[in-house]
Order: structure tokens, then sequence, then C-alpha cells
């Protein structure tokens, strides 16, 4: 900011004294200072564009971007797995392939051991205490080595998932029993496995063709997903069952990030 602040006094006296000479060098100057190279940044993300959390999370942000760096940063977002699979945003990030991803932790099993054990069950009873417990590990160093490979931007998380089946009640754990259940992570699937169900590992945007074709009996999911995935179409009994909650990271490649000016 003091930079910044440095910059637009000097450019004010700058103004002040060209109006006082009419000479062509001045005025090139002006224009050269004034004309500043806009740096893209591609945001891969999983969510349709229709979603909560790209209308009301992501675009906001990338919008802040843009306007907090006077138009210099512009976030080209790509929703609906588009530029990269769900399961690989952070690999693609890290590789450069995409400037900036975000997907769940759970969808790469034993890549963020400490990370996820915030999604075991009891831990949080909300997205906004999940957000809040996920960044204070961070900010402390306990969970922050996971993610050297990358620029962590900032994480967030999902509040707590139920059961959500096509015809079938879930009203003890038995109930699940023979049930073909997606799981978004090995936490959840470990539940569903104890109880005698059939944990499936699928990203969420393969869910509904799932479901369609009846390789699924139910899924495990926050009330949010089931809207911005269509998939209260499909599932018509519902279980409040908060057994576990997800971890969601946006992170950026590493040299793209150093990259950018002050």
């Amino acid at each position: 900011m003091k930079k910044m602040l440095s910059i637009s006094i000097a450019l004010t006296a700058l103004i002040g004294f060209a109006g006082c000479s009419q000479s062509n060098d001045t005025a090139n100057d002006t224009s050269a200072t004034s004309s500043e190279e806009t740096t893209t940044l591609r945001f891969a993300h999983f969510w349709p564009a229709t979603s909560a959390t790209h209308k009301d999370v992501f675009a906001p942000w990338a919008k802040k971007v843009e306007e907090e760096s006077n138009g210099r940063l512009k976030v080209e977002i790509f929703p609906s797995a588009t530029l990269s699979k769900a399961d690989a945003a952070y690999d693609a990030a890290a590789k450069g392939t995409i400037d900036i991803g975000s997907q769940l932790q759970g969808y790469t099993n034993g890549r963020f051991p400490l990370t996820q054990i915030t999604e075991l069950p009891g831990l949080s009873n909300s997205a906004t205490q999940m957000n809040c417990m996920l960044q204070t590990l961070y900010d402390d160093g306990v969970i922050s080595s996971e993610y050297e490979d990358t620029h962590l931007l900032f994480m967030m998380g999902t509040g707590p998932g139920g059961i959500h089946t096509i015809d079938k009640e879930i009203r003890k754990p038995e109930d699940l029993k023979g049930l073909r259940i997606r799981r978004p992570s090995a936490i959840a699937g470990d539940i569903i496995e104890a109880a005698g169900g059939t944990p499936v590992g699928l990203p969420a945007p393969d869910l509904y063709t799932s479901l369609q074709r009846g390789v699924l009996d139910g899924l495990s999911l926050p009330w949010d997903a089931t809207g911005s995935f269509k998939l209260i179409e499909l599932v018509n009994t519902h279980t409040n069952m908060p057994f576990y909650s997800s971890a969601i990271m946006v992170t950026m490649n590493k040299d793209k990030y150093e990259s950018l000016p002050d």
C-alpha cells in the first residue's frame, strides 16, 4: 500500500508538471506510465456456473482481485471441470497447466492426511466453523506442509453432509446395508462401509448420470451440493445425519504467483 501511495503521489506530481509544458517527450512519458500490462489468470473449478459456490464465492473474489489491482490482474474462471478434471485441479495448478485451481482435498486420497482430519464427524457443525478451523490450522503451521508445491490462496469447508437416496429411508446405520452410496472422501467411505454399505468414489460432476444409470443407490453430500448439481431431481429420500464435512482449497501455481509484480 505504501508503494502504491508513493507511485500515486509521484504520478500526480508528474501530471501537474506536464501542464506547464507542451513537449512531446512529456506527453509520451505520461502515456507510457498510465498504460500497464494486464495479467490474466486462468482459474479452474468443477462447480457449475449456476452454483452458489461459483456465483457467490469465486466470481466476487475474482472481481475484487481485478478491482484492487486496478485492472492489472484479471481472473478468467472456467467452471464445470472444463479446464481441469475435478480430482486433478491441485496437480494442474502445481504443474502450471492452470494458474489457479480449486478442488476437495478428499478427491485425492492420502495426499492431504493432516487436513482431512478436519472432516471427521463432530468437529464442525457448519461451513463457517469448518472455514475457521481450516484457516487456523494452516496459519498455525499445522497443515501448511501439505501445500508447499503450490501457493495456497485460501481454504473453505462445506456444511455437514447427509445421506440422500432413491426411495430407501435411512433411519439407522444398518439401513445402509447393501446400498451403493457415493462417498466424497475416504473418511466418509469408511463410515459407510462400517455400516454395511458399499462406498463408491465419484467426483460430484459424475453423480447425476451415475444415479440415472443405476450405478448408485444414493449419495452423501451437503444440501447445497444436491441443488448445485441438480441431484435433487433424482433422489427423493433424505437423512440429516451430519457424519462428515469436506475441506476445499483454492491454490495457485507457485511460479506464476512469484512472477506477479508487487
